[in-house]
């Protein structure tokens, strides 16, 4: 589920559509569910989706899993920059470690080597 600060519920007069008993890093409690409409960055709109009120330290939105498990979503951090993308709908697996583990196998073996299933 997504969250969203007291702050985006006071700067839109977001009203309150439930409430429920949530669990987090910061620890448990009831708290207000609301009905929010979110635009990403690659454009993509999800309307009437629910999200929680909670703190959420040096942010006012966390983007749930309900919105990533749509696509694919990765972090990398290079060169002193973090870059986080997503995209929808899914095109495959981004596994960075199958990858590591692939080279690993092959230059240990010196033979093309694929995992058995």
């Amino acid at each position: 589920m997504s969250v969203i600060s007291a702050k985006v519920v006071a700067k839109f007069g977001l009203q309150s559509v439930d409430r429920i008993e949530a669990s987090t890093g910061h620890g448990e409690g009831w708290t207000d569910v609301f009905r929010i409409n979110m635009i990403l960055p690659n454009g993509h709109l999800y309307t009437n989706v629910r999200a929680i009120r909670m703190k959420i330290p040096k942010a006012d939105v966390l983007i749930g899993m309900d919105i990533l498990s749509k696509g694919d979503f990765a972090v990398t951090h290079t060169e002193q920059l973090t870059v986080l993308s997503f995209r929808e709908p899914s095109k495959g697996p981004v596994d960075f470690l199958e990858s590591k583990f692939k080279q690993a196998m092959r230059l240990l073996f010196k033979v093309p080597w694929e995992p058995s299933e």
